[in-house]
């Protein structure tokens, strides 16, 4: 083999070490804010936590029991008022905003991981059109803690997402750029950070990788994407529209064991022909993961569409780097024979290994 095949398993091996590693470390933590514009000119911020984050920030339960319940969150209730006061820095035109607590509301929401939701006015010393943001919450446990922000009320409706540290929001300016380039980003994101739906594209495209010249894996690559793309979008659009919905812990369960099939038929049949049919029954089950993700968004009712749309698009762009990186580094890995006995079994029993240990932590 030469240098460039060597070096080529060098680094798809650290790849896989990467991908192996990571297996359960694709969650990503989310402080919700949701801002209601009055047209008296008064605001209303509420700031929803999830409990274990929350009890991760401050500290909740103080028996140590386990569990939080109602007097906990009441003894800490000023302590969350604080952390938040000290996180989140807002002004409006260039003057400070000031946070002022509602006792009377917020407290524990029910779910599946239960949330606890603090509310207050937001006092400005003039009209609320350009709000400045720096948001540092949860940074002490996740540098990478997002925000979602929701702004609804007196013509303003937009969701966005924002990463730590200062943003200007113009409050009036609800144009593609202003309130979805966030979504694109998001899409992009969960797709990289998906690692199972990561490995099961990748299964699929192995195969097709070195089939005849660069032309004939283009095309075949090309075919297995735009399946898997028509799938999941179908799917994402459904779910994300109310109109078709499944149990999330059975999509996650169906999705980890898509990478297991996929990984076997590479072991049994490494140049089969399969990938694009693959792509498509398993890339509907695929889409519901999506909107998974994309439920978290916070999404603006009256901008769902727009969104929906914008977050699909950032799917497609994780994909297509994920392409691009590794099809010219698949070609590089040894003769056409090597590859197909050895490569492509190889990297599908690792994939296949992984899917298992997604599938059964899930169903647990």
């Amino acid at each position: 083999m030469n240098a460039r095949g060597r070096l080529a398993r060098w680094i798809f091996a650290c790849a896989m070490l990467v991908l192996t590693s990571q297996v359960a470390a694709h969650e990503t933590r989310f402080t919700r804010l949701m801002l209601d514009m009055g047209d008296d000119g008064q605001a209303l911020l509420s700031v929803e936590f999830d409990v274990l984050d929350l009890e991760l920030a401050v500290g909740l339960d103080s028996d140590a029991d386990g569990s939080i319940l109602w007097y906990e969150y009441e003894d800490k209730r000023g302590d969350i008022e604080d952390y938040i006061k000290r996180s989140l820095q807002l002004e409006s035109d260039g003057q400070s905003c000031q946070l002022q607590a509602l006792r009377e509301s917020g407290g524990i929401r029910p779910g599946k991981v239960p949330s606890l939701l603090t509310r207050f006015n937001l006092v400005c010393g003039n009209e609320l059109n350009l709000l400045s943001l720096n948001h540092q919450l949860l940074t002490n446990i996740d540098q990478a803690s997002s925000v979602l922000l929701k702004i609804s009320g007196s013509g303003a409706d937009k969701s966005m997402v924002l990463e730590p540290g200062f943003s200007s929001i113009e409050l009036g300016d609800t144009g593609f750029f202003a309130a979805n380039i966030s979504f694109v980003e998001q899409g992009i994101y969960h797709i990289l950070i998906g690692i199972d739906h990561l490995a099961f594209l990748l299964l699929l495209i192995l195969p097709a990788a070195r089939r005849g010249n660069l032309r004939d894996s283009l095309v075949s690559v090309a075919g297995i994407v735009t399946a898997f793309t028509l799938a999941h979008s179908v799917t994402l659009a459904l779910s994300a529209t109310g109109y078709l919905s499944l149990p999330s812990k059975s999509v996650e369960v169906v999705i980890a064991a898509s990478v297991v099939l996929a990984g076997i038929i590479n072991l049994i049949r490494p140049r089969h022909r399969m990938g694009w049919m693959i792509a498509y029954s398993f890339g509907l089950v695929h889409g519901f993961g999506f909107a998974g993700a994309l439920a978290e968004l916070n999404i603006a009712q009256s901008l769902r569409l727009v969104n929906l749309a914008s977050f699909n698009i950032g799917v497609e762009l994780g994909q297509v780097a994920l392409v691009v990186l590794t099809l010219p580094l698949l070609r590089l890995l040894g003769s056409k024979e090597i590859y197909s006995r050895y490569t492509v079994r190889l990297l599908s029993l690792v994939c296949a290994a992984a899917g298992s240990f997604w599938m059964l932590q899930r169903l647990a």
